[in-house]
């Protein structure tokens, strides 16, 4: 389950950066309701291979993407981010028993390593995307 909501947020974040409108906010524009930015994620969401996942993961977050793509992109990179970290900290854990299991084969303590590096580079590169999209939102980057 936690590599298909991998997956998903992976697919999901390349689609929405990829189909990322660039939009200026207007203040003659109504205030933003929760249902309306419900229905912003939901529509956003019905973009992805997996629409129910996307919605179950960010509708929590309604009123902090509002209808701001650039927020939610943000926001589904943070998720995203969190996720990935948590698989990574299991992988680690399994290398590490399986590297003080004797009765391991080489080949399982080789594939457990290659499947961390693996996602501690996802790691280090969602990092640096949330990097990039807080410069060009103009927040601070370090944050």
């Amino acid at each position: 389950m936690k590599m298909q909501s991998l997956s998903f947020f992976i697919t999901f974040l390349l689609l929405l950066l990829h189909n990322l409108p660039i939009l200026s906010a207007d203040s003659a524009d109504p205030p933003v309701t929760e249902s309306n930015a419900t229905e912003f994620i939901r529509t956003s969401c019905s973009q992805t291979r997996n629409p129910d996942v996307c919605c179950a993961m960010l509708i929590g977050y309604a009123n902090a993407i509002q209808n701001d793509p650039t927020q939610l992109a943000l926001t589904a990179i943070s998720v995203s981010l969190s996720h990935v970290q948590d698989v990574a900290s299991y992988i680690s854990n399994l290398s590490l028993r399986a590297n003080e299991t004797s009765n391991n084969d080489h080949l399982e303590v080789t594939a457990l390593h290659d499947c961390l590096s693996n996602f501690r580079n996802a790691v280090a590169q969602m990092r640096g995307s949330l990097k990039q999209m807080r410069q060009l939102r103009g927040g601070d980057p370090s944050s």
